[in-house]
């Protein structure tokens, strides 16, 4: 969804070099510590892999999962919203009368997703009470007491339950991040792999660089799970700007009301 964004994402870089200049130093101040601790060392780089594997693997699984899911709820969301605009739409042109209450579930529907053109989805949250509005006038339809299609009615209620669990979701899964104290256990471990193999590298210069690389690698697999985490400002405000536009190619597709009124003036 938003693969781009880490890309052109310029901190993305900087954390980039930041790690290779952080592995080089690492490598160069980390003494050899012999050949007598050479076999216990590299005995120990093998436990240490397969437990950094095992944690990284594990939080990578969960990043990933959450990141797929929210992409899912994301797009139905969206999805779902263009159904019940279109939905209203045609309610509203088998009933005149229901003109005006399309007409305010329009609004609703555009003062939702026009608040993403000012805050990043970031603060997801605070469309929670705009988004009520929208589920209160679709609610109100039969209290009305005017006439309209049922068939299409209950398809609009299935579209507007389908948006709200899609919303549930995104609220209860967006911040549920990666917590301190893993972070804390990766970079542990990650830091005891980095320096158990760099103790068993002797001091020469080309080992060291080869060890450098390693070590490299694995700081930069931790900022990749960083990267599937969270969501940097670009992917914010690329996720908000297809909330924004989601129905303007929707408006522009619909005649006006003044060229409809030609229409039938002219038949």
């Amino acid at each position: 969804m938003t693969t781009h964004a880490t890309f052109t994402y310029v901190m993305t870089y900087v954390r980039i070099v930041f790690i290779m200049v952080l592995s080089m130093l690492f490598v160069f101040v980390i003494p050899f510590l012999g050949l007598e601790a050479r076999d216990v060392l590299l005995e120990n780089v093998v436990h240490m892999g397969i437990l950094y594997a095992i944690i990284v693997g594990f939080l990578m699984s969960i990043a990933i999962q959450r990141k797929q899911t929210l992409d899912h709820d994301i797009s139905l969301e969206l999805n779902k919203i263009r159904r019940m605009y279109h939905l209203g739409l045609h309610l509203a042109r088998e009933e005149s009368r229901l003109e005006p209450w399309f007409t305010e579930l329009k609004e609703h529907l555009h003062a939702y997703l026009g608040m993403f053109r000012e805050v990043s989805f970031q603060v997801y949250e605070r469309g929670s009470d705009l988004f009520r509005s929208v589920t209160y006038t679709v609610y109100r339809l039969p209290a009305d007491h005017t006439p309209y299609n049922r068939e299409l009615y209950l398809s609009l209620l299935d579209a507007t339950a389908t948006v709200t669990e899609a919303r549930e979701d995104i609220r209860s899964k967006k911040d549920q991040t990666i917590g301190y104290f893993q972070w804390l256990v990766i970079l542990v471990v990650t830091l005891t792999f980095s320096w158990l193999i760099t103790s068993a590298v002797p001091p020469s210069p080309n080992a060291r660089i080869v060890a450098a690389i390693i070590v490299f690698n694995l700081f930069l697999v931790l900022d990749l799970l960083y990267e599937y985490d969270r969501f940097n400002d670009k992917k914010l405000r690329y996720i908000a700007d297809k909330y924004a536009t989601n129905l303007d190619h929707l408006e522009e597709l619909r005649p006006s009301s003044r060229a409809q009124g030609k229409k039938k003036g002219g038949r």
